[in-house]
């Protein structure tokens, strides 16, 4: 049988960081992947501040100026530089750091994890089995590893985008639209809510993505394309040529792993998406050294069932788990607006003063602030956005606003 210090089942962007934050540290790694040799093809954008300065040669384009829409707010500048990475450079730059680290990647699938005393075993299709001290799960939104402490219906995050050549658009060196909350007008009764994300590459080329934030049951793929293709008509985007397509599903309100077990998780699998944004990678790339750094000091620990308890405390801190469930909740409350209802929201949540909003969007924010701020956009609302908001808090769905604030 084979040994390794650590097995990672999954080769997406969190599986990798991970591996790589720990093989620097000495770790003895393998990542395990059916699609270890796949192109990453997720277009990902962030915060300039978000990405780390040994990633910084990853930047495809950015602007100073992003942009948010809406009918009755105008247009508004967010006072943040926004960036969209090379994925291919990313990738690219990543594994190669991996493969001079000494991680070693294997094409083929984990079927299971047996958790003996002093090792786990990682059952392979067709290979052999690998004794490891740690297990870790970044399988993203197929979670087959890892259990999870309830089961609940899932709101997805769902967005159709394409990378087009074009006549022109209407932009300027230096803007994006970060949101175009603009309803397109009268939709299929019960139809979520979505926006246009836009990012000018050059005076004839351009991402646009059309996105459904949150819903269940989720919107669907094709509903999404025919409303991006109907938000061009109204920017004057005319296409020459389609150049690159992107189907995007996130499992938004995945319960929180059982933290207790000795399977880790990391990433998506990990319930690591932001559950009010989506967003995953800014996190998973500011958490991998810290929970490298101890798993590193636990791989000769003498009881792994302990060392297993505070890698899982790292990676889901107390504060954290707080602060996802005030999180959870106002992602089930975005789930439920209209079109004009979604819109008078962000209204409001961008009238904040920069550092709030910002604070929101990344989570680098404490549970105790984050409480705090919804309670300042709840008292700015309106009346009718008052009242769904107090029907949300104390509906089926309260739950996890509940364990946060009792656990203060």
């Amino acid at each position: 049988m084979k040994n390794s210090d650590l097995v990672i089942a999954g080769s997406g962007p969190a599986g990798i960081l991970l591996a790589l934050a720990c093989a620097e540290r000495g770790v003895q790694v393998s990542c395990i992947s059916p699609s270890a040799e796949d192109k990453w093809e997720r277009c990902f954008g962030m915060w300039s501040d978000e990405l780390p300065d040994d990633l910084r040669s990853c930047i495809e384009a950015s602007w100073i100026a992003p942009l948010v829409r809406t009918w009755s707010g105008g247009e508004r500048i967010l006072d943040k530089r926004y960036l969209k990475i090379d994925t291919v450079e990313l990738q690219q730059t990543i594994m190669a750091r991996c493969l001079a680290a000494g991680v070693e990647f294997v094409s083929a699938k984990v079927s299971t994890v047996d958790h003996r005393e002093n090792d786990s075993v990682v059952e392979i299709e067709g290979l052999e089995p690998v004794s490891c001290r740690f297990f870790v799960d970044a399988t993203g939104g197929k979670r087959n590893l890892v259990g999870s402490n309830a089961e609940r219906p899932i709101a997805f995050q769902t967005a159709y985008g394409e990378h087009l050549e074009v006549e022109r658009h209407p932009f300027t060196i230096g803007e994006m639209v970060f949101m175009d909350l603009r309803s397109l007008g009268p939709t299929s009764s019960g139809a979520s809510p979505s926006f246009l994300y836009a990012m000018p590459l050059s005076k004839t080329e351009i991402f646009v993505e059309e996105t459904s934030l949150i819903s269940e049951p989720e919107m669907s793929l094709r509903e999404l394309q025919n409303r991006l293709h109907e938000r061009l008509k109204q920017w004057d985007i005319i296409p020459i040529k389609r150049l690159e397509i992107e189907r995007c599903r996130i499992p938004m309100t995945f319960p929180m792993p059982d933290r207790k077990q000795r399977t880790l998780a990391f990433g998506a699998a990990a319930s690591m998406v932001h559950p009010a944004t989506g967003y995953l990678l800014a996190r998973t790339m500011k958490k991998a050294p810290g929970v490298a750094e101890i798993i590193a000091g636990e791989i000769s620990s003498d009881s792994l069932t302990r060392s297993c308890k505070k890698i899982w405390r790292e990676i889901w801190p107390v504060d954290d788990v707080r602060k996802w469930e005030l999180y959870t909740f106002g992602a089930n409350f975005l789930a439920k607006l209209d079109d004009d209802q979604l819109e008078r929201f962000f209204n409001t949540f961008f009238d904040l003063p920069t550092d709030d909003w910002y604070r929101f969007m990344t989570g680098e924010i404490s549970a105790a602030s984050l409480a705090a701020m919804m309670s300042r956009v709840f008292l700015a609302t309106d009346s009718n956005l008052r009242w769904a908001l107090i029907k949300e808090s104390v509906g089926a769905n309260s739950a996890s606003l509940i364990r946060a604030a009792v656990s203060h």
